[in-house]
């Protein structure tokens, strides 16, 4: 900012350098042509007038550079101001950019170091990674080894325990084909016991003291209860061998078939315990196997006659309902537990083992019960308020 100001201030100094030239020129030609006689009046006024000028021009000058002077110091004085606060402010920049130079000086460094750390923790972490993995693969390889030979262990043992249900299947089988021969063959010697028992107790063989007709009541009644056993076991032959019953269906009044079932019955009931009847008068013929819905009705009402106390009370009731006839055996005995109620099918399943076995029976009349109900299209099940409360067996055949 000071190069325009020392240029004109040069400018004018050469200047009233060159005024003094001038003026030396103009008197020694003047002093020239007097002395040797050749400066004329005229000229020498002439040279005199040009001196006067030029002293004129040279105080004008001086004057204009004193004014020039006086206003380039007091334009200075501002520029100078701003100079150097430009100059403070180029320093306080120039420091700052310094300070933050040796920041980020220090901050890479700091990156420096921490790459480093990190890049040690990565190669130490690395190792321990590498050791871990080799452990890993060798754990892997003696588990696989294990597993290994615990899989042909498995599969040697399901070989032998195939083996072994093949076996049994045989022998189940030849035990079943087995019970159903000996069935037969009790049931052969039984029918003529029964038949002269038949006799003794009506008296066609003579008559019979009070304590031979008590003596031929309870040979009926156990040689009954002996043919309900071989029967269950004959049944549950079929089963076990996946052979169909063989249904003989004919016409079946059903009325007639629940009330002669009752009265065969009858002389199993103790004295104090009750025993009757709800039959709508109305029900309809079905087809059936007669003997084989006998069969479940004996089942039904001999297991609440044992299961029933001494003085309580049993119940038939037979009903259409829809499509079907419902018929339900209802008594006031031990009642079941709900999670029982499904389970007393099950072939060979008793409630209560004591129970069972004092009132007599494997566990199969339920079983065979409800397999002979379902093979005419019916249904069999239970119902019961609790233990203590009484039970009822219901079961539906279809109409038609």
């Amino acid at each position: 900012m000071n190069r325009p100001a020392d240029g004109t201030r040069g400018r004018v100094e050469l200047f009233i350098r060159g005024r003094w030239v001038i003026l030396a020129v103009i008197a020694l030609l003047a002093a020239g042509e007097f002395l040797f006689g050749a400066l004329s009046p005229a000229n020498a006024a002439a040279a005199f007038l040009a001196l006067l000028a030029v002293t004129f021009v040279d105080q004008l000058v001086r004057q204009n550079f004193s004014r020039l002077e006086q206003s380039l110091a007091e334009a200075k004085k501002p520029n100078c101001g701003q100079l150097e606060q430009s100059l403070a402010e180029a320093q306080s920049a120039l420091k700052t950019a310094e300070d933050s130079r040796r920041a980020m000086l220090n901050g890479m460094n700091d990156l420096k170091r921490s790459k480093d750390e990190l890049e040690a923790r990565v190669l130490q972490r690395t190792l321990e990674l590498e050791k871990a993995n080799a452990f890993l693969e060798t754990s892997v390889a003696a588990r696989t080894t294990t597993l290994e030979n615990s899989r042909k262990a498995i599969l040697h043992m399901m070989r032998d325990l195939k083996d072994d249900l093949t076996k049994l299947q045989v022998v189940d089988k030849m035990k079943t084909e087995f019970l159903s021969m000996v069935s037969h063959e009790l049931r052969t010697p039984l029918t003529p016991i029964k038949g002269c028992l038949s006799l003794l107790s009506d008296g066609k063989l003579g008559t019979l003291s009070p304590q031979q007709k008590s003596t031929i009541a309870i040979m009926v009644r156990q040689s009954d209860h002996l043919l309900s056993l071989i029967d269950s076991i004959l049944d549950i032959s079929w089963i076990e061998l996946g052979k169909p019953f063989p249904l003989a269906k004919t016409p079946i009044f059903l009325k007639s078939l629940i009330e002669e079932t009752v009265e065969t019955m009858r002389f199993q009931l103790p004295e104090q315990q009750r025993l009757s009847l709800d039959i709508a008068a109305d029900l309809p013929v079905i087809e059936g196997d007669t003997i084989k819905i006998q069969r479940v009705l004996t089942n039904l009402i001999g297991n609440a006659i044992k299961f029933t106390p001494a003085d309580g009370e049993i119940m038939i009731r037979s009903f259409p309902d829809g499509n079907a006839l419902r018929t339900e055996v209802i008594d006031k005995g031990l009642g079941l537990e709900p999670k029982n109620l499904d389970k007393i099918f099950e072939k060979f399943y008793q409630v209560d083992s004591s129970i069972s076995r004092a009132a007599g029976g494997m566990g199969l009349g339920l079983s065979i019960a409800r397999e002979l109900v379902e093979l005419h299209g019916g249904k069999l099940w239970a119902e019961s308020p609790g233990l203590g409360k009484g039970s009822k067996f219901i079961f539906t055949l279809p109409i038609g």
